[in-house]
């Protein structure tokens, strides 16, 4: 698959979780796993297309954590945040 297809990948999560609501609990797991895995994506300081490419993956991840967040506001954002806890490192390591 190529990369440019990745980002807007992860963002749909945030449009799926919007869309649906909170049946979109049962496919959190998975899609916050996967949120996971993309955070972990770093990119050498002298690969520009890298660097460009894991700005877009973040972009689409923070896209998707806002969708997810709007989407389960009805009682189920505790939950949400228990996931937000294990990806406190890339927010710091962003910010």
């Amino acid at each position: 698959m190529h990369r440019s297809v990745k980002p807007p990948i992860l963002s749909s999560f945030g449009d799926i979780a919007l869309a649906i609501g909170p049946k979109f609990l049962n496919y959190f797991d998975i899609c916050m796993t996967i949120l996971q895995q993309a955070c972990a994506m770093r990119a050498s300081e002298d690969d520009y297309d890298m660097i460009e490419y894991v700005n877009q993956l973040r972009e689409g991840i923070f896209e998707a954590y806002t969708g997810i967040i709007q989407g389960m506001k009805n009682g189920l954002i505790d939950f949400f945040f228990s996931f937000l806890l294990l990806s406190s490192s890339f927010l710091s390591y962003h910010f």
